[in-house]
């Protein structure tokens, strides 16, 4: 036994002669060092992802970015084209309100130097106001119209009214139509400049309305000569031109 403990005091004096460790220590430390590499990789790893996502949100921000800056560019154009429109409603509807009298005349037609027939030329003989020639206001197909005459005429009658041009003008421009309510005979209406026949014209109370145009030609009267069987016709937005 003896022997034995001795030579094992020899043996371990030996190896620390030699400059070996214990075994265990050694073990014990190599697993410390490989815990400290596993700790390390681990954080890299957790950092690395982090920053992966920190780039990837600042990504999808600036492309938030972009589309938002697309969208109010989007949003502007489509303001200024309302805009636009509702502009050109604007102006529409007060160039209706300013032709609510005689919307159905072509613009063209409204030149400086038409007049309104009724404010300078009145009926002074014939058939004239009451039932036969008005120039109050009448409606036609559901349109209101002031700048015009209406006439009428009883059964197998024929009406005239007389108008003064003091050959000033060159021609007179009306519409023509049936007026609302007011009868479903045919009217037959004739024009004539110093006793000559120029042009008449035939209606029926269903028919819309025809522009017309009675060339004047510098006369001095214009007759307008009508026979409605009790139905009334209204010739409206009448303009005369010098």
């Amino acid at each position: 036994m003896k022997k034995v403990f001795v030579i094992f005091l020899v043996i371990s004096l030996m190896l620390v002669g030699c400059g070996v460790k214990d075994p265990t220590v050694v073990v014990n430390n190599n697993n410390g060092d490989n815990n400290k590499i596993s700790d390390t990789n681990n954080s890299k790893v957790i950092e690395n992802s982090k920053n992966n996502d920190i780039v990837s949100l600042q990504n999808e921000n600036n492309n938030m970015k972009i589309e938002i800056e697309e969208l109010k560019k989007q949003i502007k154009e489509l303001s200024d084209k309302v805009d636009k429109l509702q502009k050109e409603k604007k102006s529409d509807n007060e160039e209706s309100d300013n032709d609510a009298s005689d919307e159905s005349l072509p613009k063209e037609q409204k030149s400086i130097d038409a007049k309104n027939f009724t404010e300078v030329c009145e009926p002074y003989e014939g058939n004239l106001y009451g039932n036969y020639i008005e120039i109050e206001p009448f409606k036609m197909q559901g349109i209101t119209y002031a700048n015009g005459i209406s006439v009428w005429s009883a059964n197998n009658s024929t009406y005239f009214s007389l108008f003064n041009l003091n050959g000033k003008y060159s021609k007179l421009e009306f519409d023509i139509g049936h007026v609302d309510k007011s009868g479903s005979n045919d009217g037959i209406i004739s024009f004539y400049i110093d006793d000559k026949l120029c042009s008449t014209i035939t209606k029926k109370a269903l028919d819309g309305l025809s522009h017309e145009v009675i060339e004047l030609n510098k006369g001095n009267i214009l007759k307008i000569e009508y026979s409605t069987k009790c139905t009334v016709y209204g010739l409206a937005n009448m303009y005369i031109y010098e």
